[in-house]
């Protein structure tokens, strides 16, 4: 069953908020950049939700629209 991406992007803010409302330890998030060619411990779980959170909406936008063009032609 697919679900839509509201949906998708809704049910990891949901869990990511009940982890930022949970934790002590919020700071744990601050390695999450990508300069000096930091690349962020996608392992740790709340890392890949806060990943998801900023882009997840962007690269679907992306992919609809570059599929949408191909699938014109």
């Amino acid at each position: 069953m697919m679900i839509s991406i509201n949906d998708y992007i809704n049910n990891i803010f949901q869990d990511f908020s009940g982890y930022v409302k949970n934790s002590e330890k919020l700071c744990d998030l601050n390695p999450f950049t990508f300069e000096a060619g930091n690349i962020p411990d996608y392992s740790n779980i709340h890392i890949q939700q806060l990943y998801l959170l900023r882009y997840a909406f962007a690269y679907a936008f992306e992919y609809k629209r570059m599929y949408s063009k191909i699938l014109k032609n």
